[in-house]
């Protein structure tokens, strides 16, 4: 029978050097591998960040103008139903100067409420070009 043949001692060292070796160099890239991924983390949370503040930048642009533009609805809706009152109020006050051509009934309770409408209607468009104004701020 034959004797197994040990390996020589220089042989041994040789294969533990080469395999501390590989573990050595395989930390090397490893450690080189997270240093890679650390910047690329903290690029892609700076990007995040400047992502996230356009965003709110873009939300809070959009609710300002929808607020802008409820306003102006609001302003033309306004404006048209004061246009219909002062057609009314302008139909009324041609129909009574028509009966009576020499004088106007200033006592007309319907012509003073259309007036008092008119009036009110007025003031509440300009509040409303004035909220306009103010939310553009």
């Amino acid at each position: 029978m034959k004797k197994e043949e040990k390996p020589s001692e220089p042989e041994h060292w040789d294969m533990k050097k080469k395999a501390k070796e590989l573990l050595q160099t395989g930390k090397r890239k490893l450690d080189d591998l997270d240093s890679v991924w650390g910047k690329t983390k903290k690029e892609l949370q700076a990007a995040m960040k400047v992502i996230e503040k356009g965003t709110e930048k873009a939300a809070e642009k959009t609710i300002s103008l929808g607020k802008q533009a409820g306003f102006q609805s609001q302003v033309y809706l306004n404006q048209m139903k004061l246009q219909k009152s002062f057609a009314e109020l302008g139909g009324r006050v041609y129909f009574l100067m028509r009966r009576h051509s020499k004088s106007l009934d200033l006592e007309d309770k319907k012509a003073l409420g259309m007036i008092k409408k008119i009036t009110e209607m007025d003031k509440n468009i300009q509040e409303l070009k004035e909220n306009v104004k103010s939310s553009r701020k």
